[in-house]
């Protein structure tokens, strides 16, 4: 088996982790390595310590840009709950404007007519559908790219206009203007357009993403062990000295990924000529940093509510600050938390003011209507962030994707680097980095995928998505018809459909009258489920279902191949046990004829091969036989089957497709049934 390290236990260390389980047959043999005592880098939930009110102490938000991956992740996978987060309050010069109308009121209408022309020059430069693609090679050849967003600032002929923006947009920036991409300034400012970018929070607070991780990953966590050094051995592997408990060691692993904050990489010596000049480039490329530091502050109540009943409001205070309310997304029983998020140069220089100097001047930047609240100041903190993003994220000039993850590709190809600064300097970015880099990873070693990609749904077909195909594998008439021969019952009745993906067949199923059931475990397909049938179709394991005992009279599977073998006994004592009837065998044999295997790409991320008599062998060995064993049953079987594919079968005979039809009860055991509900039990979320 081989063996991987990741240096990092932040959000991209346990992305990376994560992902080499969903997306490798076998998970190979993992170690993290994290030089602190915790894991979870920036995401960092804290609590006060005069009463246990929660905030959050290091990264503030996630995004949400469009069907977003880390979206998916953290509602779908991980089961997290979620709060949506805004704010449109922007105080300046002691003014609260709330909208361009209060803006024109203080400051008159050419101030209004500036901001518009801005608004309209960033929409026309970054269009909707090419947002989510921005940090790509592409940008090179943008004319903004090249400008900085002082330059950019500097053509508003209004000044109130320029300031306003400023303060809109620095804290997303955590830099100044100067120092960054007009580009970049364009895209932080659309952030504030929801068509363009949500905003959202964990309900419980970030840190929980990080608990969550920690249980799906398979690896072995080394906490407070630091890398010191990595170097290639004499053969293809690497070796890592690290230190743990003042003791100095070393072992060596095949591949590496490098998952720290660009500030951190000059801590690790980098073994030989070559790979030390390439990580001195790759260091030089990304060196732009960025800074922030929080000031969070606990009061008896939340007083600012009157003025102020949003999730944020920016103030022009410390050169542009957002200020959060984080009992917006926290429970906080009834005190109020502040929070002050400074950006920029204004983070780096309050690095060396004392944190009671801190909270003393974030008291006095309170607007001055709600600022007599400051008398109900309990306690506060001070979290320094700096360095921890960047400025100008993928550098000044963009790079390809291979060459962003491999620094010494010629005699360090197992080598990869991982982090938000080679994208947008979000946890989003982390996650898109993680991605790739695991991609590149197992196609370097060799390993055998497992799971099925995001572009099997998008070309499930000759080019054509799940949706707009999903008929030419599923015509709901032959299922109803084929369970009408086998078993003789016609709707209404209950089904499952194991391996639902977004639930089109219970759609098709229920207009036969069926009352269908779905279970997918596909984050991405599931969440394009139809809202009506959001209910109905559950995210879930197959290995663990969400359902009562015999809460269905059948179920139609289509995801058993797509297990690894090991669990495939797992997953069959459920099916049977929520199946009071039959079980319908879908999922891929090796008895298939190889040019329809071939047409359609059967074998796209299926996980176990077994040949037909291998599978009604593992069905028997959990009570489960072939319902159809007279000529009859069969000659009524294949004629449905004939009338719905027109004579096109992928069995080769109507022996082989009646043992796709097994019971799963005696004709004593057929009652009536109520309807599903979710067990009590969790569902154990591991990618199919």
């Amino acid at each position: 088996m081989k063996r991987i390290a990741i240096v990092g236990g932040g959000p991209g260390g346990l992305f990376s982790a994560l992902l080499l389980r969903q997306k490798c047959r076998e998970t190979p043999e993992i170690t993290l390595f994290e030089a602190s005592s915790r894991l979870g880098g920036k995401l960092l939930t804290k609590h006060f310590e005069t009463v246990p009110v929660p905030y959050e102490a290091g990264a503030a938000e996630l995004y949400q840009y469009g069907r977003d991956p880390l979206r998916l992740l953290i509602k779908e996978t991980l089961g997290l709950p979620v709060v949506s987060m805004g704010g449109r309050a922007v105080v300046m010069d002691g003014h609260i404007l709330r909208s361009l109308a209060d803006v024109e009121r203080h400051y008159g209408p050419a101030t209004v007519e500036a901001i518009e022309q801005f608004d309209a020059l960033a929409h026309a430069v970054r269009p909707y559908d090419q947002f989510y693609d921005g940090g790509w090679t592409a940008d090179n050849d943008q004319p903004l790219f090249d400008r900085t967003l002082a330059s950019l600032l500097a053509d508003i002929p209004d000044e109130a206009a320029r300031r306003y923006l400023k303060v809109l947009i620095h804290s997303d920036l955590a830099s100044e203007p100067h120092c960054t991409s007009a580009l970049y300034g364009l895209d932080n400012y659309l952030i504030n357009d929801p068509r363009y970018c949500k905003l959202y929070s964990i309900r419980g607070g970030l840190e929980r993403l990080i608990d969550s991780l920690r249980g799906e990953i398979r690896a072995e966590i080394r906490l407070e062990t630091p890398v010191e050094r990595i170097e290639k051995c004499a053969g293809e592997t690497y070796r890592i000295v690290f230190r743990n408990n003042g003791e100095c060691r070393s072992e060596e692993f095949d591949s590496v990924v490098v998952a720290l904050p660009h500030a951190w990489l000059p801590n690790i010596a980098w073994g030989g000529n070559r790979l030390e000049a390439a990580m001195d480039a790759h260091l030089a490329h990304y060196d732009h940093p960025a800074h922030y530091l929080r000031i969070s502050l606990l009061f008896r109540s939340p007083f600012w509510r009157q003025e102020f009943n949003e999730s944020y409001f920016m103030i022009d205070a410390f050169g542009g600050c957002c200020v959060y309310d984080e009992g917006a997304r926290h429970d906080t029983s009834g005190y109020g938390v502040l929070a002050w998020l400074l950006a920029g140069n204004n983070a780096f220089a309050a690095n060396n003011v004392a944190d009671d100097r801190l909270i003393a001047m974030a008291l006095d930047s309170l607007p001055k209507e709600i600022s007599a609240g400051r008398e109900l100041f309990i306690e506060g903190h001070v979290h320094r962030w700096l360095g921890s993003v960047s400025a100008r994220p993928g550098g000044t000039t963009i790079k390809g994707l291979d060459e962003r993850h491999v620094p010494e590709p010629i005699e360090h190809a197992g080598l990869f680097v991982v982090g938000d600064y080679m994208f947008d300097t979000s946890i989003n970015g982390a996650l898109d980095s993680a991605d790739f880099a695991t991609d590149l990873l197992i196609e370097t070693l060799g390993l055998e995928r497992a799971c099925v990609d995001n572009d099997y749904f998008d070309d499930y077909y000759n080019g054509a998505t799940y949706a707009e195909s999903y008929a030419v594998a599923f015509d709901p008439h032959y299922v109803v018809d084929a369970i009408e021969a086998v078993w003789g019952a016609r709707p209404p009745y209950r089904l499952l459909d194991a391996g639902a993906a977004c639930g089109l067949t219970l759609r098709a199923l229920d207009k036969l009258g069926v009352e269908a059931w779905g279970i997918e475990n596909n984050p991405y397909i599931h969440a394009q489920t139809p809202r009506p049938w959001k209910s109905k179709n559950r995210f879930g394991d197959v290995r663990a279902l969400p359902f009562e005992d015999d809460s269905f009279d059948f179920v139609y599977e289509t995801c058993l191949a797509f297990l690894p073998e090991a669990d495939l006994a797992q997953a069959i004592r459920e099916l049977k046990r929520v199946a009071r009837k039959g079980l319908i065998f879908g999922s891929f044999t090796t008895d298939l004829p190889a040019d329809l295997v071939e047409k359609h790409d059967l074998r796209y991320g299926v996980r176990t091969e077994l040949s037909l008599d291998r599978w009604m062998g593992l069905f028997a060995e959990h009570g489960l036989t072939p319902e159809v064993n007279d000529a009859k049953t069969m000659a009524r079987l294949w004629a449905t089957r004939t009338r719905a594919f027109g004579g096109k079968h992928p069995h080769t005979a109507p022996t082989t497709m009646s043992h796709c039809f097994l019971k799963t009860a005696t004709p004593a055991q057929i009652l009536n049934l109520p309807a599903p509900v979710a067990a009590t039990t969790s569902v154990s979320r591991i990618a199919l």
